[in-house]
């Protein structure tokens, strides 16, 4: 939708409302002046755009918000689908989060607004602070933070609602199968190189395993989980730490959370690969530190197994990916080295994980 035609679709009385509560004071449609800012158009199937709404009222204060337009999808209408089109603004509507206000903050919902067109509007607070620029430090912090809050959901916020996805890693492995590349026919094929063969046939092994895998995650302790890590949606603002983007929330085993982090920046490279050993004892020390000043105790084995475990999956994407690159002859640019070297590696922890001597 065109900046022109969503400003024309914005109801002024659910503005005004939400611009009030936001000022903490009554206002009126003439007090306002606004204008709208698109940020995105569709980012991931069920979002069909996010617009930046700002002002100012009375002419001199500043104000702005964020409407996220939300779109039903076909697939994505069972509630325990990962991605399920409906759950961000359900929890938005039951208020999930403000259990969790003193541990990791999220924007604060003024409205979710349901259209007779079947998308609905949730219109937020715009959240101010530092993102996609992260030093170690500030991911000392983020990793404690997200520690702290998985350690608060074990310590006793039991939900039941049934659109938290309750098999995460499961659904999403299905998903990025559906949409990657079939390579099982490729592997050993003179069409690769040995490099990209290695690859395929340590992918091959993880998949023929992966079952037995995503059977120990279900059987770790249960955390309440964000599983969206990435840059965009990660502030820090004085070691305060907002995420944004609940969609995929779910109830993870423990220090799964933890490496979604880990394999969703250094896929972005916000962590260099060449420090990757160094940022996951990095990440590993802190999420610890976090769960336990929460006053619990886990077996460390767990919360290693989790993390390395979610981590080494994320190469059910990415494999694929790399041998498409190599079929199509891609294989002099960044993209194709940068898959290279993050394959080997989640592949290297995948051969540590099966070492791991876990009884559940």
């Amino acid at each position: 939708m065109s900046t022109t035609d969503m400003k024309a679709s914005i109801n002024q009385d659910t503005l005004v409302k939400c611009v009030s509560l936001q000022l903490k004071r009554p206002l009126t449609k003439g007090e306002l002046e606004w204008n709208v800012q698109a940020l995105s158009g569709e980012v991931n199937f069920t979002t069909q755009g996010i617009y930046r709404v700002f002002g100012s009222a009375l002419k001199k204060i500043k104000w702005s918000l964020i409407i996220k337009v939300i779109q039903e999808v076909e697939d994505k209408r069972n509630p325990q689908h990962h991605n399920y089109w409906k759950r961000e603004a359900l929890i938005h509507q039951t208020g999930i989060l403000n259990r969790y206000s003193n541990v990791i903050k999220s924007p604060t919902c003024y409205e979710v607004d349901e259209k007779s067109d079947g998308t609905i509007w949730i219109w937020m607070e715009e959240v101010n602070g530092v993102h996609k620029q992260f030093s170690k430090e500030d991911f000392a912090v983020i990793a404690k933070s997200i520690g702290y809050f998985n350690g608060t959901y074990v310590n006793g916020l039991a939900h039941d609602e049934e659109w938290i996805c309750r098999t995460w890693m499961a659904s999403w492995i299905k998903s990025s199968q559906k949409y990657a590349m079939q390579v099982d026919g490729f592997v050993d094929s003179n069409r690769l190189s040995e490099q990209v063969n290695d690859r395929l046939r340590a992918y091959l092994s993880l998949t023929s395993n992966m079952e037995k895998q995503l059977t120990i995650l279900k059987a770790l302790p249960r955390v309440l989980a964000h599983q969206d890590l990435s840059k965009g949606n990660i502030f820090v603002n004085q070691k305060q730490v907002t995420l944004i983007d609940w969609q995929f929330m779910s109830l993870s085993g423990v220090g799964e959370d933890l490496g979604k982090l880990f394999g969703v920046m250094l896929s972005q490279e916000a962590i260099p690969i060449q420090e990757a050993e160094e940022y996951q004892e990095l990440l590993l020390r802190s999420y610890v530190d976090g769960l336990v000043e929460t006053g619990i105790q886990l077996n460390e084995a767990f919360i290693r197994y989790g993390f390395f475990t979610s981590f080494a999956l994320r190469c059910v994407w990415e494999v694929p990916k790399l041998v498409e690159l190599h079929i199509k002859q891609q294989n002099n640019c960044s993209e194709y080295e940068r898959l290279l070297n993050l394959t080997s590696y989640q592949l290297k922890v995948y051969r540590e994980i099966m070492q791991f001597p876990l009884v559940i």
